[in-house]
């Protein structure tokens, strides 16, 4: 059971949030022990997850808000209009797994929750309808035309996973584990490098740095034209 202060926080906590989640107090010691409860902590009950506890900061209403919006959302579920303003409130960076609901995902399913339940707490992990949401993938970067895949954007940036890797728990994990060492390079659309320049260059994403950046070609100034490349251009 709970102490004065306690409890005072646990229900300004509920009587804040008792539109978005459903709240009970339990004083009974052989209820807390018939349910496997733990005295003094606060337990959130999910469906097929493990349920959170929160053991520390139950004096705080605050830190009580924080700890359910960190984990009220499942590890690995569907992400909507709905829910959507939950995730990024979350603060954490959003990766996108996308699947045709038409067809059957049980396996790669199954590699993305091993892909989520590892990645707890650094990202959110998320499904995503590719036939309502193809826009989505091909703003991150993938082309829209390979499902199942997965892309997420992390400090303004894209990063697509290759749409010709294999979609395993390990592979992807290794793939974010770059990320975390600040090895990944982000994803940007753009056109290949050309074999050959002419008098007016074409510079792509690859080569801008080379190209644009480098002092020592010793440019006096450069004129750019920036375009989109799946649009049809007329000059």
């Amino acid at each position: 059971m709970f102490h004065l202060s306690e409890y005072k926080a646990f229900t300004r906590t509920a009587k804040k949030n008792r539109g978005d989640y459903t709240f009970g107090y339990v004083a009974n010691e052989e209820l807390i022990r018939t349910l496997s409860l733990t005295t003094k902590t606060i337990t959130m009950t999910k469906v097929n997850e493990e349920s959170p506890v929160l053991s520390e900061g139950t004096k705080n209403a605050k830190k009580i808000t924080e700890w359910l919006k960190e984990n009220a959302l499942p590890i690995f579920g569907e992400i909507s209009p709905s829910n959507y303003m939950s995730y990024i409130e979350r603060g954490l960076p959003i990766v996108f797994a996308f699947m045709n609901p038409e067809e059957d995902n049980t396996e790669v399913e199954k590699e993305f929750l091993g892909v989520a339940k590892s990645l707890v707490g650094k990202y959110s992990v998320v499904s995503v309808d590719s036939i309502r949401f193809i826009g989505q993938a091909k703003r991150l970067g993938l082309s829209g035309d390979v499902v199942p895949c997965i892309a997420f954007e992390a400090d303004e940036q894209h990063f697509a996973y290759s749409e010709t890797a294999e979609l395993t728990t390990e592979s992807m994990l290794a793939w974010f584990k770059k990320h975390e060492d600040g090895e990944l390079k982000p994803t940007i659309k753009s056109q290949p490098i050309p074999e050959t320049q002419e008098e007016v260059y074409t510079i792509v994403a690859d080569n801008f740095k080379e190209i644009v950046l480098d002092e020592t070609k010793g440019w006096l100034s450069i004129l750019m034209l920036f375009f989109d490349c799946s649009t049809v251009l007329t000059l």
